[in-house]
């Protein structure tokens, strides 16, 4: 299992360095969840009320295509937030859904939570916000383009060198679905990429 995480030491390390992960408390509520492996944390459809801090497995985005449903644009990792995005900030019907691609724990900040504590002038609060929600957005958005804009052997690369957990935790067939090749295809890269 990946290692565990906390939206205190979160803060701590990307957002106020003076947090005090041990004595400071949150400025709003959190809860703990746990997800099976393919559980939905927001569905097609959902206006998104939630963003998911990963505290132990591997999280990843789905939309549809004109290949039909389920194309996987982007995985997420623990000390990584998720959420659906642009539903979350538009409050729109989401277009995409968050899935548990192995067995997962998060710590959920509801959106209504975080926002009350905003408009208190809560200084975490505020600058939070700002890293869990707009910065995660610009991420998971440039994460989406650059996924598509990547022909798939540079798409497979960036992937090793970003996030190398995935190739020891996820399947050959899963990657090879994000990256847009056959399985076989995706073994022999990663084959030849051990070799040298």
């Amino acid at each position: 299992m990946t290692p565990t995480y906390s939206i205190k030491q979160y803060i701590h390390d990307h957002v106020n360095s003076q947090f005090n992960v041990e004595k400071d408390s949150l400025p709003f509520p959190t809860e703990t969840k746990s997800y099976t492996k393919g559980a939905r944390l927001t569905k097609y459809g959902d206006v998104e009320e939630f963003a998911y801090l990963i505290t132990e497995g591997i999280a990843a985005i789905h939309s549809f295509s004109d290949e039909g449903p389920d194309v996987i644009l982007g995985f997420f990792l623990p000390g990584q937030f998720v959420s659906a995005y642009t539903s979350y900030i538009t409050r729109q019907e989401s277009d995409v859904e968050v899935v548990a691609i192995t067995p997962l724990k998060v710590e959920v900040i509801r959106r209504q939570d975080i926002r009350a504590a905003n408009a208190a002038g809560d200084p975490i609060a505020l600058q939070l916000s700002l890293f869990a929600t707009e910065g995660a957005y610009a991420f998971q958005s440039y994460q989406i383009k650059d996924h598509k804009r990547l022909k798939p052997y540079p798409r497979f690369l960036k992937l090793l060198a970003a996030q190398p957990i995935l190739f020891q935790q996820l399947s050959l067939t899963m990657i090879a679905k994000f990256i847009g090749v056959t399985r076989e295809t995706l073994s022999r890269w990663w084959n030849d990429d051990k070799k040298s």
